[in-house]
């Protein structure tokens, strides 16, 4: 998200925010909402001395939550091309980190903000783990950073990150508590579920890859397992929950491959702007002059993702996803 974006954000929440500040926002979020507690003291007669702070938190993310309804947009022309284009290459699952519906609403034709559809009986509410919106079966739009929806799921602050980065951790390493029941609701069963658990044998436990057949599957199974494309997500440093995935499948995918669990390849897309085009073809991403974008796609390497570039003139986003799904519609041809 844009600066000038946190910049109104920070604004519906009442605080000015300087827009050259190189601050990630989860920072000054949290600070802003102690801030209003110290300064604002619930009345609230509870004994958790954290209520004061909570209540401000929710009050922010409702604010927060009331932007996006107010200035959600209602011409979907953009994002309905881009789920075109998507599923035209057959992708199923699509992963946002949009706080808003402009994508499932682009397919719909309506402007809703209809609750997700949970793949898991423990409904979440405060995390996004395994609540999707299934359009139909071949479309699934995924919030990992929660949706104005679900006003509490709006991950902002680095409490909320960190205990996303909790959830995600478990999930990997120890599985999470689930309560299945039979067609008649007559009996029920409850244990940890995860696919990547290895046992000291080298058994997994949990269920198969086949995740869409099953009652219980999260987008971290979808992530790891298929052939993931980043597009316009610029992978900015703060975004640590999807850093730390990246670093967890890096250093378990030989141990995964060994017991024949194969982790789908990661594909981060950079679009680059150029004006003339003699500079099109001296500027791989190596040698970019945006020193930003070169960390990102260097350590973007390092954890096992390849990076591509698409070079085009200055603004033309359009033309740079266009030619992004041509070559991943090119190569899903090439593998059938």
């Amino acid at each position: 998200m844009q600066q000038s974006h946190f910049k109104r954000l920070f604004k519906c929440l009442g605080c000015a925010m300087d827009s050259n500040q190189e601050i990630p926002f989860s920072l000054p979020f949290d600070a802003l909402v102690l801030k209003k507690a110290r300064e604002y003291p619930s009345n609230d007669s509870s004994t958790n001395p954290q209520s004061p702070v909570l209540n401000h938190e929710k009050e922010a993310q409702q604010s927060i939550t009331n932007y996006f309804k107010k200035y959600q947009t209602s011409d979907f022309s953009s994002h309905n091309k881009l789920m075109d284009l998507a599923r035209e290459c057959g992708i199923k699952h699509i992963f946002t980190t949009n706080y808003d519906h402009n994508l499932e609403c682009s397919v719909t034709g309506k402007k809703t903000t209809k609750k997700a559809t949970v793949t898991l009986k423990n409904k979440e509410t405060k995390y996004s783990m395994f609540r999707c919106n299934a359009l139909d079966k071949n479309t699934h739009v995924w919030h990992p950073h929660g949706d104005m929806a679900n006003p509490a799921s709006i991950l902002l602050g680095y409490e909320h990150y960190a205990g996303t980065l909790q959830k995600m951790r478990n999930y990997l390493t120890q599985g999470i508590n689930v309560t299945q029941s039979n067609k008649d609701d007559q009996t029920r069963h409850q244990g940890k579920v995860s696919p990547w658990i290895v046992s000291s044998q080298d058994k997994t436990t949990g269920f198969s890859d086949k995740f869409e057949e099953n009652e219980f599957y999260s987008w971290i199974d979808i992530f790891l397992r298929d052939t993931v494309h980043i597009i316009g997500f610029s992978m900015d440093f703060a975004e640590i929950d999807i850093w730390w995935l990246l670093i967890w499948r890096a250093k378990n995918k030989e141990r995964m491959a060994k017991i024949g669990k194969n982790f789908g390849q990661v594909i981060f897309h950079s679009i680059e702007t150029e004006n003339h085009e003699k500079d099109r073809q001296t500027t791989p991403l190596d040698s970019c002059t945006n020193s930003r974008a070169k960390k990102i796609a260097t350590m973007l390497k390092e954890f096992d993702v390849v990076v591509r570039q698409t070079i085009v003139e200055q603004g033309n986003y359009e033309e740079a996803y266009n030619k992004i799904f041509e070559n991943i519609r090119r190569d899903s041809s090439k593998k059938a």
